[in-house]
């Protein structure tokens, strides 16, 4: 009997190594696992204006108070705060979506999704949209924002569009001198002819459209329908 204890010490052994190292593994896997899907760091939270838009200072427009007409753009600002909670936003992305899904575009070159990147702790982060207007209606515009440590959070804004009924608002003209040409010489008393276009590059048609030549000439041009030009 002493002789088969002997034999046995070393199996005993084998299996108590096994079951330390296995509860090792079982340890490191269920650590792993918490890491992967932890709770979230912190929380983010997304208000959203709608402001006019102009060439010259871009999305710096006062807030929008009137209706926007079909065929104008605007600009819709989205401020992403992280609460104040002692962590960081990471990788922050923000995406612009509105419904109904018709009567709204982005303009060309603009993205749907923007990359804010961190967003420090108690602090924000500013992004915009230019966004075209295309039919008449309302529409509810909603920003979701999202970190790697933060929920997903959004902000909304109403907008009403309208459609203007006085067409000529949607016309633009042009006028280009044909002849006499740049830089060309007329003497004093010398006759000439006078060559000029006029070009509506809106997209609504010009009504009732008149050119007056200085001093004392008028002639009538009548409507023009958009794209066209009359000479």
């Amino acid at each position: 009997m002493i002789r088969r204890a002997k034999l046995m010490s070393p199996l005993l052994v084998i299996v108590m190594l096994f079951s330390l190292l296995s509860g090792v593994l079982t340890a490191a896997v269920v650590t792993t696992s918490e890491t992967a899907f932890a709770a979230p760091d912190t929380t983010l939270n997304v208000t959203v204006g709608t402001y006019y838009y102009n060439m010259s200072d871009g999305c710096t427009g006062d807030p929008i108070e009137e209706p926007v007409c079909v065929s104008e753009e605007f600009c819709v600002t989205a401020v992403i705060n992280d609460t104040f909670d002692f962590e960081d936003a990471l990788d922050v992305v923000a995406w612009i979506s509105w419904t109904p899904d018709e009567g709204l575009n982005l303009v060309p070159g603009e993205t749907v999704t923007k990359w804010i990147g961190t967003i420090v702790d108690g602090q924000s982060n500013t992004t915009s949209w230019i966004v075209h207007c295309d039919a008449p209606g309302n529409a509810t515009i909603t920003v979701t924002a999202v970190a790697i440590n933060a929920p997903e959070a959004e902000g909304t804004a109403e907008l009403e569009q309208i459609c203007c009924d006085d067409a000529t608002i949607y016309a633009s003209l042009r006028v280009d001198i044909v002849a006499p040409g740049h830089g060309a010489t007329i003497n004093t008393c010398q006759d000439f002819d006078l060559l000029f276009s006029i070009t509506n590059f809106g997209i609504g048609a010009a009504t009732q459209v008149t050119a007056t030549v200085s001093p004392s000439a008028n002639i009538q041009v009548n409507d023009l329908p958009p794209g066209q030009s009359w000479t």
